[in-house]
């Protein structure tokens, strides 16, 4: 049932809570950015400043249309602090990250580009467990998905030499040293030309704030609200 201010008692009882976690669950297109801007206007009329309200979404279109909604239930002229995991993760290092050691003028590596250095890597080694397939090109892909994989998950590439150790079939084993040989390079040339990719992003901003107690402190003070649509 609808009440005052088109929210249901649910989603008004969710934005009534300032103070203190509160999770909601709930489907697609069942209002939950509704509930985090009408959150964002109750935190203002209380006396928060927008810049200790952190807004974090997964795509551009869901932070877009979030940024739209507060400004249009707060008439405030901005919202500075409301993105994407990525880009308020990519503004955080071009302004901390020198302490993981990223230069401010890193560029991202993306779609296609990724594809061709992981490419251009693979046959530069020419390590015959990868490059003695059938079809080696067809390798780069599943690869460039496998290092996705350890980066959402954390798994450091020092860790997952060492769980190569355990694996038993040797074939396996030494394809696996060879994507982790290609993984080394790829990290290196990264780094010796400034460049991230999106998954680097939030690999080295956990790493900036679980390394450095004086930065996430100051993070802690200035964002006191953390609102995450996810």
């Amino acid at each position: 049932m609808l009440v005052a201010g088109g929210l249901s008692q649910e989603q008004r009882a969710a934005t009534a809570v300032l103070e203190g976690p509160v999770r909601v669950v709930a489907g697609a297109g069942t209002g939950k950015t509704a509930v985090i801007a009408a959150r964002y206007r109750l935190l203002l009329e209380a006396g928060v400043e927008p810049g200790a309200i952190l807004v974090m979404t997964f795509t551009e279109r869901a932070a877009g249309q979030m940024r739209e909604r507060i400004l249009a239930d707060t008439g405030i002229d901005e919202a500075p602090h409301v993105g994407t995991f990525h880009s308020l993760a990519m503004r955080w290092l071009r302004e901390e990250g020198r302490r993981v050691g990223v230069q401010p003028s890193f560029r991202i590596l993306a779609g296609p580009d990724r594809w061709i250095l992981m490419r251009e890597l693979l046959w530069e080694l020419g390590d015959a467990a990868l490059v003695g397939a059938e079809r080696p090109d067809d390798l780069v892909a599943p690869l460039l998905k496998l290092l996705e994989r350890t980066k959402q998950e954390l798994v450091p590439l020092p860790r997952l030499h060492a769980w190569l150790s355990h694996v038993e079939d040797g074939e396996r084993r030494a394809v696996l040293q060879a994507a982790l040989a290609l993984f080394h390079a790829y990290a290196g040339r990264c780094r010796r030309e400034s460049l991230l990719d999106f998954d680097d992003l939030l690999v080295l901003t956990v790493r900036l704030l679980q390394d450095h107690d004086e930065i996430r402190e100051r993070f802690q003070g200035r964002f006191r609200y953390v609102l995450v649509d996810e």
